[in-house]
């Protein structure tokens, strides 16, 4: 039941970001200058998220699967992990003028970066349904506080709070989605519900509805007509960082995940 040493190395990026945020959440009332900024803590950021570009890379020499299939650890998930750490070291690189001119610079904006980005790693390497799930939940809670982060400014509140209760409708569908593709197929694996559905021992009108209902999932992250209605008045309100990181981290994230199931 204890994981290997290879498996662990194929989940250390994940690894370093979860003990990053964590961190970073225990330094915030330990640290800052006369003016209230945080610079000790964006290069902290900064520095944890190169640790983790090189785990994500060092990982790639040892390919395979973790945690009983759980996880992929492939081309094709390293190639995604790169780019969504890649977008979070630019985040923070761009955040730093802004968050000090409007007065924000704090260690939970980093912080939430950083557990975004796990998520998103954990969604790009998922060979699960329910660990999909749990990856695009560690993303998207993250990035929904992100959003309204300028407590004070109420298009940050209005941005936050229709991202918050259209992808909460949105993920509603997904999660539908795959319990009827367990009831279905009697797994959540990828490989297995492949197996299974090439056997053509399912009803194929019912993995055809499941399909869509987890379609309505996967077009919302990833802003697909129609529902990409929620984008613009999210992305308005958002702080400007945030709305880069938005409309290419998450967005990367999703497209992996989605091209993968």
């Amino acid at each position: 039941m204890l994981p290997t040493s290879a498996e662990l190395m194929r989940f250390a990026p994940e690894l370093v970001l979860s003990i990053l945020g964590t961190l970073l959440m225990v330094l915030e009332p330990l640290t800052g200058d006369e003016r209230g900024e945080k610079p000790s803590l964006r290069l902290l950021a900064l520095a944890g998220l190169g640790v983790a570009l090189v785990a994500a890379i060092l990982a790639l020499g040892d390919p395979g699967p973790a945690f009983n299939g759980m996880l992929q650890v492939d081309g094709y998930g390293g190639f995604f992990r790169a780019l969504v750490i890649v977008v979070g070291i630019l985040t923070v690189l761009a955040a730093e003028s802004y968050l000090r001119r409007e007065k924000h610079e704090t260690g939970e904006f980093y912080a939430l970066i950083v557990f975004s980005i796990a998520g998103q790693c954990v969604m790009v390497t998922a060979n699960e349904l329910i660990v999909l799930f749990i990856g695009l939940e560690i993303s998207s809670i993250s990035s929904y506080i992100l959003a309204g982060f300028l407590r004070d400014d109420k298009r940050a509140n209005e941005s936050a709070l229709k991202y918050f209760l259209l992808g909460s409708f949105a993920t509603g569908f997904l999660l539908y989605g795959i319990a009827w593709i367990y009831g279905l197929t009697g797994s959540t694996n990828l490989q297995t519900i492949q197996q299974t559905l090439a056997g053509g021992s399912v009803n194929s009108v019912l993995v055809g509805l499941a399909a869509a209902l987890m379609f309505v999932g996967f077009s919302f992250k990833v802003s697909a007509a129609p529902f990409q209605i929620w984008a613009p008045d999210v992305y308005q309100g958002a702080p400007a960082p945030v709305s880069a990181f938005l409309s290419a981290g998450p967005k990367a994230a999703a497209f992996a995940m989605f091209a993968r199931v």
